[in-house]
């Protein structure tokens, strides 16, 4: 519709919208770097240029597992990401476990997806990870893994795991930052799986954690425009809500199965220690009830019922 808008006034226009043409150009350019920065400088050594090995790690990386390390320049696989006359990390022997890796501090909050080439052949499995965020790869296979994560503590912990290998090899490290709108995304997704999280059994201080967090969150989706440093924070919050509460929901779960279990194996109450069982049963359901005691302690009811249960099993 522009270009056809252009083309209607372009005879008595010309210079004004060689003029606005540029103005959009340049525009949609701003958005795209915008959107994505390369931050690989923030990687030590991402190439290996530097063929230095400490304690079988090149310089800026740490090694720790089995496994024999070298630095390369034989070109693997079919030559399209591990290339011949360049520097890439090898490790070898086998089927040896190890990881391999790099902490860095001080890094902006947002979301990263770092990137690296790959050659290798394992029994188990191979894993590019970016804190949280992990990528599986494909053995005998050459191939640029990726993996995103979000950032909300300033540190950033990359690398490989590497299970029953034999061979692999590593190169071209890439790290892009993206900008606000990826952590925007973040936060609307993480609100949405807080909100399906209320209405599941939790500790009460917990519940109502994870209210304040979504509370949070909804304020600084609700800023116009957006606040980073209130993005961030909301994200901080809101995602430790989640796990903590998630521990919770997972114990009171497992505790009310093993409750059910138990009330199976109970019957009709005709088995021998019966009466034991039925306290123990009980005693259970007061831990269930009460949303005022510890994960620990929820934990504690759910083993302390097992272990009746399993006395009752030998009684009879």
């Amino acid at each position: 519709l522009l270009y056809q808008y252009m083309t209607i006034k372009f005879t008595k226009m010309k210079k004004t919208y060689l003029v606005l043409i540029g103005c959009i150009i340049a525009f949609i350019s701003v958005l795209q770097v915008h959107a994505q920065t390369d931050v690989t400088s923030l990687i030590v050594n991402p190439e290996f240029d530097d063929a230095t090995l400490t304690n079988g790690a090149p310089t800026g990386w740490t090694k720790v597992g089995n496994g024999t390390s070298k630095i390369s320049t034989t070109v693997k696989g079919d030559g399209s990401v591990i290339l011949g006359g360049q520097n890439h990390w090898q490790i070898w022997g086998g089927p040896f476990n190890c990881e391999v890796y790099q902490k860095i501090s001080g890094v902006p909050k947002g979301r990263y997806k770092l990137s690296a080439g790959f050659y290798g052949t394992f029994n188990d499995s191979i894993y590019l990870y970016a804190n949280n965020g992990r990528k599986k790869f494909t053995s005998g296979t050459s191939n640029t893994y990726s993996a995103e994560c979000i950032v909300t503590d300033d540190t950033l912990r990359i690398g490989l795991k590497v299970f029953a290998a034999s061979v692999f090899e590593l190169d071209h490290f890439k790290l892009t930052y993206y900008d606000q709108s990826a952590l925007v995304t973040t936060l609307t997704q993480e609100k949405t799986l807080a909100e399906s999280m209320l209405s599941k059994r939790m500790q009460n201080s917990l519940l109502t954690e994870l209210n304040a967090s979504i509370s949070q969150a909804q304020t600084a989706l609700g800023e116009q425009p957006s606040v980073e440093a209130h993005i961030n924070d909301a994200i901080t919050r809101i995602s430790a809500a989640i796990a903590a509460a998630n521990i919770s929901i997972t114990s009171y779960t497992s505790l009310k199965t093993v409750i059910d279990s138990a009330q199976i194996v109970y019957g009709a109450g005709a088995g021998i220690s019966a009466t034991t069982l039925q306290n123990a049963i009980g005693a259970a359901q007061s831990s269930y009830n009460n949303l005022e005691i510890t994960s620990t302690q929820v934990d504690n009811a759910t083993q302390t019922l097992k272990s009746a249960i399993f006395a009752y099993y030998v009684a009879n």
